[in-house]
């Protein structure tokens, strides 16, 4: 049977994984292939996804010992993993949606705008009308 130190402990080195993972995707986003991206983001939201169970056993324990449970000192080194996943987290996040809005503007600078489009079918309609009268096709 675990310890409440063996819980914390068991949490703290979760939490620090997905820390490290979130980091260094965090670093790389603007710059890996968007299936990479997509896969690694998938896998960590697979790796939060599995802490859901455990961490609600933890904070029935806790709940269960009540507030002596602050005298022990791996509640601050637990609250601190969790404050600095949710932190890389929430860096992540952004730094996709940043990608996100460079890859729309490629594409909006790629696509023609309304005006290039009424030119182009303009510049056809004038090339099939001409292309008619000279018997071209």
């Amino acid at each position: 049977m675990k310890t409440v130190n063996g819980w914390f402990s068991e949490s703290i080195e979760r939490y620090k994984r997905l820390t490290a993972e979130t980091a260094e995707l965090k670093e790389n986003v603007l710059t890996l292939p968007i299936t990479e991206v997509m896969q690694r983001c998938a896998s960590i939201r697979k790796l939060q996804e599995s802490f859901v169970d455990r961490e609600k056993n933890l904070h029935q324990i806790m709940s269960f010992i009540g507030s002596d449970i602050l005298e022990n000192p791996l509640v601050g080194k637990y609250q601190k993993a969790l404050d600095l996943a949710i932190r890389e987290t929430d860096l992540l996040a952004a730094q996709t949606r940043l990608r996100k809005d460079l890859l729309m503007k490629e594409i909006a600078r790629m696509q023609p705008s309304k005006k290039d489009k009424s030119k182009f079918h303009a510049g056809i309609n004038k090339y099939s009308g001409a292309a008619q009268q000279n018997n071209l096709y």
